[in-house]
């Protein structure tokens, strides 16, 4: 079995939503790379990243976090939040995560995640499953 410690990123920071409300965030660490070390020194062979305030935008946001924690860490890291598009996609795994999360666009444009594993390994690419397209925001709620 693998664990997979998550990292949620709010505003350069490690926290937890409460009830998924941005504004109702508690951090954990102020220091996300701090964080992931702690994280990989524990014995964790896989660290889970989520860009709260991308999947939000639709954009990454915390690519600065994202960029300290794979400076400090060896342990394979994937990412999820604001990766809509396949240069997202690109920059990241270029960058040295080992997979990318698709969540939204996964359920917005059902052929996207199989379009996105053409130059990028299937490892590397993963996706939200959604056995029928819901309606309104999946993620929100609405």
């Amino acid at each position: 079995m693998i664990l997979y410690p998550a990292i949620d990123l709010k505003d350069g920071q490690a926290v937890r939503l409460y009830k998924g409300e941005m504004d109702q965030a508690t951090v954990f660490n102020d220091s996300p790379a701090d964080q992931a070390l702690a994280f990989e020194q524990a014995g964790c062979s896989w660290i889970h990243l989520v860009d709260l305030n991308g999947a939000f935008a639709g954009t990454p946001v915390n690519d600065a976090s994202v960029r300290d924690i794979l400076s400090k860490v060896s342990v394979p890291c994937q990412l999820g939040g604001g990766i809509r598009d396949m240069a997202t996609i690109a920059t990241w795994i270029d960058l040295g995560l080992s997979r990318v999360i698709l969540g939204t666009v996964a359920v917005e444009d059902p052929g996207f995640g199989a379009r996105s594993r053409e130059g990028v390994s299937r490892e590397n690419c993963r996706g939200a499953r959604c056995p029928r397209r819901p309606r309104g925001d999946p993620w929100l709620g609405h």
